[in-house]
């Protein structure tokens, strides 16, 4: 698995990979998985994902290219619905009952 604290020391092209293997994981696990089966490790690798994209994002901006950086709010725009989708979700899960 990736060490979370090399993530700040990681350049673009290391963390587009980091994400490529955390996304193959996360597709051999929800392959293994029942349809709804609660399955904690797909959650963690989902926070995981959502790191190294946040990493992506800072590099990005520090980067000052405007073409790569529309391209970029781009892919973002459709990220974040995502994972709003998957925060809400894990938000609902975390409430205690009659809340």
């Amino acid at each position: 698995m990736i060490d979370e604290k090399l993530l700040d020391r990681m350049n673009f092209g290391q963390l587009n990979q980091s994400l490529d293997y955390v996304l193959e994981k996360m597709e051999q696990i929800d392959d293994e998985c029942s349809d709804g089966e609660d399955e904690p490790r797909l959650d963690m690798l989902c926070l995981l994902a959502n790191k190294i994209i946040m990493q992506m994002d800072a590099i990005i901006r520090q980067n000052d290219n405007p073409k790569a950086l529309a391209q970029w709010n781009k892919a973002m725009a459709n990220y974040k619905q995502g994972f709003q989708k998957f925060s809400d979700i894990l938000d609902k899960e975390n409430k205690p009952a009659g809340r």
